[in-house]
């Protein structure tokens, strides 16, 4: 059959279509389709209050997944000839918006609840039509895992990091070679959801984070991050003046004076402002093959052989660069930080903090928090493989935390 044949007997089923028939969940708002110059066809349904979910069908393979498809069987008999992937999927430049795709990435079989909170809270609050976990180890004997898979909308896809990063070997030459040389987790992870980004394009959030309110309106940028505050970013930890050094370490002694005193994180807000502010990379969102995301992948290969294997080259010192190159650009949005960060680093551990009365979360949250981003790996290693579902119960009367997280619990 020919491709215009096809579309329109694709169109014609369409037409006839029940009202009622469902694509994720939301009824037929409209049809259109176009051509492209890869002589493939590519079809757009949009419908109310949803952002656009795209599918590709050439003389080669479909990235329609009929699975998800109700009343369109003209696709799913014969039309088809390969099995939908999610490596298939693509996203098309007549979505005005990043497209309603997170995604979180894991490496090692420990699963820790505060991973399922992570997903669960960006289910009940994101506004996402599809979470995707993307796990290189197995994760089914979790203790989580059947619950995450009854959420609407969450996947679990295997992750081969190589064939993410071959895909996107078109924003830049090298990037398997690349990874192969990186050991830490939280360097692949930098690599992985920059190419997944540019693949598939969608937002990507870290799994030490909680989220409180509809990323939606986010979504209208082409690509956007959040600003921290930091006592040392990268041009101040490399500074050779004395008089630079001497203000950075002026700013550590207080901020680590705040972080040890109790309720510390309030008299840190007075003066947060003097610290400096840089982007971070735990909550970033992008179109699929934006520029951004190509400088960014092309970057990593280019850096000092040295410096791509010194912590955090490859994750928020390369975006901060990268920011700063594309500063001033149209479709980029640089979130300020009480967006994703509402307590900043060192000052985070306040949030497992035992509180003498009640935790006050509409003091912590600013109006604007979207995602609260907790800070794993900063002085949490010990408590946070102890949080689950009974430690939140105990303890949200008196540790902010888990008041925060009382509230996606399931009973």
């Amino acid at each position: 059959m020919s491709i215009r044949k096809l579309a329109a007997a694709t169109e014609t089923t369409l037409k006839n279509a029940n009202a009622k028939s469902k694509i994720h969940g939301c009824a037929f708002e409209n049809f259109e389709y176009r051509l492209e110059r890869s002589n493939a066809l590519w079809w757009t349904f949009s419908w109310l209050n949803s952002p656009l979910f795209l599918c590709r069908h050439s003389y080669t393979g479909c990235s329609l997944d009929p699975r998800k498809v109700e009343g369109i069987n003209a696709l799913s008999k014969g039309q088809c000839p390969k099995e939908w992937t999610p490596q298939n999927q693509q996203v098309s430049a007549l979505s005005e918006k990043i497209p309603a795709i997170a995604h979180f990435i894991w490496f090692g079989t420990a699963f820790p609840w505060v991973n399922a909170l992570a997903i669960k809270s960006l289910a009940a609050r994101g506004g996402f039509d599809r979470i995707i976990l993307h796990h290189a180890d197995d994760l089914s004997k979790s203790p989580w895992w059947e619950e995450l898979l009854e959420l609407e909308g969450f996947e679990a896809h295997r992750l081969s990091p190589e064939s993410v990063l071959e895909e996107a070997s078109g924003a830049a030459s090298g990037l398997v070679e690349l990874y192969k040389k990186l050991t830490k987790p939280a360097a692949k992870a930098n690599m992985v959801r920059a190419a997944l980004l540019h693949n598939v394009g969608g937002v990507y959030l870290d799994l030490d984070t909680v989220t409180i309110d509809d990323l939606t309106p986010l979504r209208s940028a082409e690509v956007f991050c959040g600003e921290e505050h930091l006592a040392l970013p990268r041009d101040v930890a490399t500074s050779r003046s004395p008089i630079v050094l001497a203000k950075a370490g002026a700013r550590l002694a207080l901020r680590d004076a705040m972080r040890r005193a109790p309720g510390g994180w309030r008299p840190f807000r007075s003066v947060e402002r003097f610290y400096d502010k840089a982007v971070n990379n735990a909550v970033l969102g992008a179109r699929a093959g934006h520029p951004f995301l190509v400088d960014l992948l092309g970057r990593m290969v280019s850096m000092d052989p040295a410096r791509q294997l010194v912590r955090f080259a490859l994750g928020t010192h390369l975006l901060q660069e990268v920011v700063a190159a594309h500063e001033g650009q149209e479709g980029l949005v640089v979130h300020p930080p009480p967006v994703f960060f509402p307590l900043s680093p060192e000052i985070s551990e306040h949030w497992f903090r035992a509180t003498a009365a009640q935790p006050r979360l509409d003091e912590i949250l600013r109006p604007e928090t979207r995602v609260v981003h907790w800070y794993a790996s900063v002085r949490t290693k010990k408590v946070a493989p102890l949080v689950d579902p009974d430690y939140v119960r105990a303890h949200a009367d008196s540790q902010p935390f888990s008041a925060l997280a009382k509230q996606f619990l399931t009973d």
